[in-house]
């Protein structure tokens, strides 16, 4: 019996195809690719850890003396962070974070923030500015910790608080407690400390870094100016917020340590 020709013209146009698809079908699956390893930018994690006279500051219920033999407790203290640079002394390169501007608030457990992006070299001094420079000073229009939601800016003038202390001058007679609050700000009191880092800080990708630093509520109250609570227990400005402000930069914040995470 003989194949019509019709039929035998599709079989052989159809063959050629079956046998690609009975090629792909019995092939065997291929080998999932193992996904590329995620590297991270070298990177520092800044730490800030609150104190008096070495211990832990506790808020509210913990009764403390300074200098000037005053009791008091604390309730609140939150303060800017700006302009953080990490500085290669010997060959002058210098890395200054963008849009530095950090609001540290212990009571709203606030007490950190990272450095990304950090350039893969070598550095061996940190420095930071307490408060805000004076062209963001200028401003409250402005977004994330300069916010003024954030219930840091003054609201009888343009401009930002710095520096936030509250607490009470406790007296033996309870009734006889006086509030103690000390508001820093304006351009004047704006202050840049420095710290030398020791050992190799030398950032590279996928290597991150802590920077601890403590924070000393007395030395706020003590050095260079003792601030007495007999004498002064509101600050908003003028002489009185430029004692404040040399303080916190002379003594009430020291670098611990950098060490590699």
């Amino acid at each position: 019996m003989k194949t019509p020709r019709r039929f035998s013209r599709l079989l052989a146009l159809a063959l050629p195809f079956s046998f690609v698809f009975m090629s792909l079908s019995c092939g065997e699956d291929p080998e999932p690719q193992p996904a590329p390893p995620v590297v991270n930018d070298p990177r520092m994690v800044v730490n800030f850890s609150h104190e008096v006279d070495g211990q832990p500051l506790e808020f509210n219920s913990k009764e403390y003396t300074n200098a000037a033999g005053n009791k008091y407790n604390v309730t609140l203290l939150k303060y800017y962070i700006s302009n953080v640079t990490l500085t290669n002394s010997e060959n002058g390169e210098v890395f200054k974070e963008k849009d530095s501007y950090h609001l540290i608030n212990p009571t709203e457990n606030k007490t950190s923030f990272t450095l990304n992006n950090v350039p893969a070299k070598k550095y061996d001094r940190i420095s930071f500015a307490i408060g805000i420079d004076s062209a963001a000073n200028l401003s409250l229009d402005q977004p994330g910790d300069l916010n003024p939601n954030n219930d840091m800016a003054w609201n009888w003038n343009t401009g930002y608080v710095f520096l936030k202390f509250e607490g009470n001058n406790m007296k033996p007679n309870a009734a006889d407690n006086r509030a103690v609050v000390l508001h820093v700000g304006h351009n004047v009191n704006y202050k840049i400390v420095t710290f030398p880092i020791t050992g190799d800080v030398t950032f590279a990708p996928d290597k991150a870094f802590n920077a601890n630093i403590r924070v000393d509520a007395n030395a706020l109250l003590e050095s260079p100016n003792v601030i007495d609570f007999n004498l002064i227990t509101n600050v908003m400005g003028g002489p009185n917020a430029a004692k404040v402000a040399e303080n916190y930069s002379d003594g009430m914040f020291s670098l611990i340590e950098v060490k590699q995470q």
